[in-house]
């Protein structure tokens, strides 16, 4: 439809311009969320290490702290600034509690089998 314009009759024109844009999964699953993933499984190795062993205990848990920092550090760069936490962030948090509890939950067991240990030792002459 033709429409008064400022230097007399003009016309509109127009046109659409369509983008498809993929998102690289693959990439993500591969290089974030499998090594995330691995570093937890790890951590259950924690529950196999005899519960007298306090000291393998905490560094096996330290050790994949600090890995998953390492890593968050990685992920931080490849990943763009947002003010939300991302599916990966969320993913890393509850990876740093699973390694973080395991701490003081061997820490209650080593105690645990002191005590039995001694209560043990007591008991028998």
């Amino acid at each position: 439809a033709r429409q008064r314009g400022f230097l007399g009759q003009a016309q509109r024109v127009g046109f659409d311009i369509h983008i498809n844009i993929t998102r690289l999964w693959r990439y993500y699953v591969l290089n974030m969320i499998v090594p995330i993933l691995l570093l937890a499984a790890l951590s259950l190795v924690t529950y196999v290490v005899p519960p007298e062993s306090l000291d393998g205990r905490i560094a096996l848990n330290l050790t994949i702290f600090l890995a998953l920092t390492a890593l968050q550090f990685v992920i931080n760069d490849q990943l763009p600034r947002s003010s939300y936490p991302s599916a990966v962030l969320k993913l890393l948090i509850v990876s740093y509690c699973a390694v973080a509890l395991a701490v003081p939950e061997s820490i209650i067991v080593f105690a645990i089998a002191r005590s039995a240990k001694v209560k043990e030792e007591m008991a028998s002459p």
